[in-house]
């Protein structure tokens, strides 16, 4: 069996030595990490010891009560810590025997992690006239005509990586009654659910107890490089825990303590936390606002609305004759006439799951220095200092409109 490097990571490393390119590839949040984090990360430098399999008490006891501020109960000693959701799902799919339902666009990283560990994956392909996202009518034919023995997982990832849309919580709650229906077992990776451009982010935890809930800090926090990432399990689902820790104790152990004793201050709801995740939604907000003005203008193509996180999906597969006379048939060649001949760099719509012959894009608007906006109070963020300190991230998004209305 041979994998590549994930997409994600693969153009990063391609355009390391290009110049004066518009980075739209990785997906890795612009802002700093959070300042209590860093500074409690400074004062636990000297803890030195294994932290139980599961994770610091602490940590966990911190992120059940920020989730029990949003309506839900998580037991601590129902949570397991990782180095990344990454490594827990794959830990996950590992461990249990399951088919696993995917809506595409989907993270780069679901299929191949069901190639790895033998897992059966179905996938749903969203449509753009839904915003991509899954429908109740979609999600129901698909389970009715893939019936089997074995356990089953739903992932429904929101925010959405790649497309940047959510869901209200009826969509939400009509999603929960067919996977009640059906017996699935959601596993609801909610990794950007604290930057919803609103504010507002519903759980699917809040409406089914078959749900595993998993998250981190990379995405809000601004801590990718931090590598920590939690599952939450209900009573339904201790089955799996058990069988989780098993496999964490042979493998990495536990995460840094260190790091688990910086994560506790992620959690805690302090005026530094509220103040950053406000700045940050506004940021995001307003650039989002920035890119749908100008790409609306560009006739032919379908493009989400961008509602949460830092990514957009375009297709521009009405465009496929006037593609073919540059040689474009597929999302892969489509990538890398935009990377080759205009510096814009984007990653194809096939690594997310999507047929190649669609002439499809993953975008992810991150080229600012978040740094830098995160000085400014709320209120002074305005779409003219989103102008100004985004300027070559809007540059970019103008040039690919150009280079669509001219095929």
């Amino acid at each position: 069996m041979e994998f590549t490097i994930s997409p994600t990571l693969g153009i990063n490393e391609r355009i390391a030595s290009m110049h004066n390119v518009y980075d739209f590839g990785l997906g890795q949040s612009p802002f700093p990490v959070i300042p209590s984090m860093v500074e409690a990360l400074k004062n636990n430098a000297h803890q030195k010891d294994y932290v139980n399999v599961k994770g610091l008490l602490p940590l966990r006891k911190e992120i059940a009560r920020f989730h029990k501020r949003n309506g839900v109960d998580f037991d601590p000693e129902d949570m397991i810590i990782g180095p990344g959701s990454k490594e827990l799902l794959f830990s996950l799919l590992f461990t249990c025997e399951a088919d696993v339902f995917i809506p595409t666009p989907c993270w780069v990283t679901y299929p191949p992690q069901c190639i790895m560990t033998n897992r059966k994956a179905i996938f749903m392909h969203c449509e753009a006239q839904n915003n991509w996202r899954l429908t109740p009518q979609l999600l129901e034919d698909t389970f009715a005509s893939n019936e089997s023995s074995n356990r089953k997982f739903l992932i429904l990832n929101y925010p959405n990586n790649p497309c940047g849309y959510t869901y209200s919580k009826e969509e939400i709650i009509n999603i929960c009654s067919v996977c009640h229906i059906f017996k699935v077992t959601i596993i609801s990776d909610e990794i950007y659910g604290l930057l919803t451009h609103d504010g507002h982010h519903y759980s699917t935890s809040l409406y089914s107890r078959d749900i595993i809930v998993t998250s981190g800090i990379s995405k809000w926090a601004g801590a990718g490089g931090w590598r920590l990432g939690y599952m939450a399990f209900t009573e339904q689902n201790r089955d799996l825990l058990i069988a989780m820790k098993q496999m964490v104790s042979e493998t990495y152990t536990s995460v840094s303590a260190p790091i688990q004793h910086a994560a506790i201050h992620a959690f805690k709801e302090t005026e530094v936390v509220n103040h950053y995740l406000a700045k940050a939604r506004k940021a995001l907000l307003l650039f989002a606002t920035k890119i749908d003005n100008i790409l609306k203008k560009v006739p032919s193509i379908k493009f989400s609305k961008m509602e949460g996180g830092f990514y957009f999906f375009l297709d521009a597969t009405a465009l496929k004759e006037k593609m073919a006379k540059h040689e474009i048939y597929t999302s892969n060649a489509f990538a890398t006439f935009l990377l080759e001949k205009h510096q814009i760099a984007a990653l194809p719509g096939s690594s997310f799951g999507r047929p190649k012959e669609e002439l499809s894009l993953r975008f992810a608007y991150v080229d600012f220095d978040g740094s830098r906006l995160m000085k400014y109070g709320l209120n002074e963020l305005t779409d003219s200092v989103i102008q100004q300190d985004g300027q070559k991230l809007i540059e970019g998004v103008k040039k690919l409109k150009q280079v669509l209305t001219n095929f």
